[in-house]
């Protein structure tokens, strides 16, 4: 094992009450979101690619750096640098799957069809620093003296924060979207029969927020660990833990929020909060990675980074387009699957 000395069977009851928990909390999430973007007139890049991004990428950040920091021997280091790995690869890959069977589930309600639209070159700049950064840290990997490498390592944070600039300044004009009452409110509301404020408060709208999170939080904990119980159980190697399950696991809030605003038809946002993780990923987990990691790839590893970064470059060239069919994000869904192969074959 990786991570921790789980053992045991699966709680079921714990297991759907985790994704419950996860399903609730993304959908007050997105809502309590777009409030704050309305309220700050913030672009839907920013709303996507920086607010929503971030918060649903800390679940999964916070399983390399408990691995790195507080598990013992050489399985900490190594499993730390298997969870920064798979979150990447799998919102390159799975969460792209995910969110193009979305849109051919909710063709119908969608006045986009079976396309989701880009508008501006927003998601491409997000695509851009993905690549940059990823080449950067796999170039890392090549170089053997451990002190140069921890010296790159502040190197990634700075980049993230040019990012954060960039996206702030960028030319994507705030748009009044259609967004549903805040829910929180709307059930005090009915409570105390009451009608809904059409314009809730900052205060509500960031409690609910914050609430969200919380129960994001606390449901993808939950969720890990079922998934760490079961894998124990099982025996799955620890590379294979934490390339593949537990991201799969912590990236279940990106994959919900997508799905939620596919059904809306907001694919900026969808979109954005997959490709701006990918940012997020990249930059803070990685800069962990390099300082405190011996940074060296083994065999599953390397097969990772090659279909993440192929995966990426795919989905940036069909960006160039302003429109990207449900067809071609459910292609990416390919490389996941291709790595599943190769953990089948080589284990």
């Amino acid at each position: 094992m990786g991570f921790a000395p789980w053992e045991g069977r699966v709680n079921i009851s714990f297991f759907l009450i985790s994704i419950l928990l996860v399903f609730i909390g993304c959908d007050l999430f997105t809502n309590g979101i777009e409030w704050i973007g309305r309220k700050f007139k913030l672009s839907e890049s920013v709303v996507g690619s920086i607010l929503a991004a971030i918060g649903t990428a800390l679940p999964e950040t916070f399983i390399p750096i408990i691995a790195i920091f507080f598990i013992g021997g050489g399985s900490g280091p190594a499993a730390g640098l298997g969870a920064i790995l798979g979150a990447p690869f799998m919102l390159s890959t799975l969460a792209m799957f995910v969110t193009g069977v979305a849109i051919l589930l909710f063709r119908k309600r969608r006045e986009q069809g079976t396309s989701l639209i880009l508008r501006g070159s927003a998601k491409r700049l997000d695509l851009s620093f993905f690549l940059l950064v990823f080449l950067m840290a796999m170039a890392l990997t090549l170089v053997p003296n451990a002190s140069v490498r921890s010296a790159a390592a502040p190197l990634f944070i700075v980049v993230y924060v040019v990012y954060l600039v960039i996206v702030v300044r960028f030319e994507d004009p705030y748009r009044e979207a259609d967004i549903g009452p805040l829910k929180l409110s709307s059930l005090v509301a009915r409570a105390r029969r009451h009608g809904t404020a059409t314009d809730p408060s900052l205060w509500g709208t960031t409690l609910q927020t914050i609430f969200a999170l919380v129960l994001i939080l606390i449901g993808a904990q939950i969720f890990v660990g079922e998934i760490m119980d079961l894998s124990a159980s099982l025996g799955i190697n620890a590379t294979v833990l934490a390339l593949i399950i537990a991201p799969f696991a912590t990236e279940l809030p990106e994959k919900v929020n997508s799905v939620i605003w596919v059904r809306q038809g907001k694919d900026a946002l969808a979109l954005g909060n997959i490709t701006g993780a990918m940012v997020f990923q990249t930059c803070i987990p990685v800069a962990f990675g390099i300082a405190f990691t011996p940074w060296v790839l083994g065999g599953l590893e390397l097969i990772s980074v090659l279909l993440t970064f192929v995966a990426s470059l795919t989905l940036y060239i069909q960006a160039t387009r302003e429109r990207l069919s449900a067809a071609s994000l459910i292609f990416n869904g390919v490389f996941y699957f291709i790595f599943v192969a190769f953990v089948w074959i080589l284990l």
